[in-house]
């Protein structure tokens, strides 16, 4: 289930590892559990491309302006497409900028033009539009307009009343497998992941046309080794 706060996550993993339920007994090792359940998440979410934290906006071309802020529920490291509006239609600008771009209109000497082509991520995680457009978007009909497609950002699980996006079980079972490793449990580990292969096939299953990625340790890095050979392979996509 998703968005469990991070006080469930905690019981649910405590469970899948078999390591005591009262909160009073990790007390010592309650940090370095939360630790465990954010890095679980991140890896998730940075190995698959999730459909339910995949994000639209659309942000104003402006003349004259060769760089733009987007807003901070973006992670610029998972931008997928921008596109600008033209003649009603959303056009797929291409990336990155290159030297041959510079060469026809030089940003750098606010050389401006129009339609915008091309886009390059940029310092303070900004994007450059290229060329320097010479003309505003019109709100109205939203001509001139770019749209940004990507992955929400993933936060930081601190406090109890915190959040997951992604699927408790899926996150528990997960970071349950490295602790069983770390405690010699390997059987116990082995079925924990052979759960999590099948959630996260059900999990992409659920999405039409679409299978679940190579599952070779479900693409989360251990510090342990596994045998991946008890797992099929499958073919790439998205996840809902």
């Amino acid at each position: 289930m998703r968005n469990e706060t991070l006080g469930a996550l905690l019981d649910s993993y405590r469970s899948e590892a078999r390591i005591s339920p009262n909160p009073a007994h990790h007390q010592h090792v309650l940090t370095s559990q939360i630790l465990l359940l954010n890095k679980t998440a991140r890896a998730l979410w940075t190995k698959y491309s999730w459909k339910h934290l995949k994000i639209k906006r659309h942000y104003a071309l402006q003349d004259g302006q060769r760089y733009y802020d987007i807003t901070d529920d973006f992670d610029v490291t998972r931008i997928y497409d921008i596109r600008r509006r033209d003649g009603g239609d959303w056009v797929k600008l291409r990336s990155p900028i290159n030297d041959c771009d510079y060469g026809v209109h030089e940003s750098d000497v606010d050389e401006r033009s129009w339609p915008v082509r091309a886009w390059s991520l940029a310092e303070g995680e900004q994007i450059e539009m290229w060329p320097i457009p010479d003309q505003n978007g019109e709100a109205s009909t939203l001509e001139g307009y770019f749209r940004v497609t990507g992955m929400a950002k993933l936060q930081i699980m601190e406090d109890m009343s915190d959040t997951c996006p992604l699927d408790g079980d899926l996150v528990a079972k997960l970071a349950a497998v490295e602790t069983l490793f770390g405690s010699g449990n390997k059987e116990l580990a082995g079925v924990r992941v052979s759960e999590a292969r099948m959630l996260l096939t059900t999990l992409f299953g659920n999405q039409e046309g679409v299978q679940a990625p190579p599952s070779s340790m479900l693409g989360v890095r251990y510090s342990r080794p596994v045998d991946t050979r008890m797992f099929p392979t499958y073919k790439t996509g998205d996840a809902t």
